[in-house]
């Protein structure tokens, strides 16, 4: 291991430490200002800095997404008013959808696979006796 190995792992070492100190003064509430921070340690402001910011993200990103309800300062808990199954907006009964077959689709030969004999099967298939 040559010298500058040596500073480097001991310059990475020294951030975990600075870093670790941060995060468990954070945990108590009793995280340092910032910009104290940064001006304490200006050999490694860029790499502080970095990860103040990276930080941030994370933390924003942990926090749970509000739903519509709450945005408004109103919570609906669980007892929010549902509809009964098989009943739509505006308590119209819902419309179930079937699958129509390939025949009758204006585009069973893209379904099936596109050749012209299928699509030939498709119409004959689909006529009356």
């Amino acid at each position: 291991m040559g010298s500058d190995d040596s500073v480097n792992s001991s310059g990475s070492e020294r951030l975990n430490e600075i870093i670790a100190e941060y995060l468990r003064a954070a945990e108590v509430g009793e995280a340092p200002d910032r910009r104290e921070l940064l001006d304490r340690y200006p050999d490694l402001e860029g790499e502080l800095a970095a990860f103040l910011a990276d930080h941030d993200k994370i933390e924003e990103l942990a926090k749970p997404a509000e739903s519509v309800g709450e945005a408004k300062g109103e919570s609906p808990g669980l007892d929010a008013p549902t509809l009964p199954p098989g009943q739509g907006k505006r308590g119209r009964p819902q419309r179930r959808l079937r699958p129509r077959p390939a025949a009758e689709c204006s585009n069973a030969a893209s379904l099936s696979g596109g050749s012209d004999r299928s699509t030939e099967l498709a119409r004959l298939s689909n006529r009356s006796p």
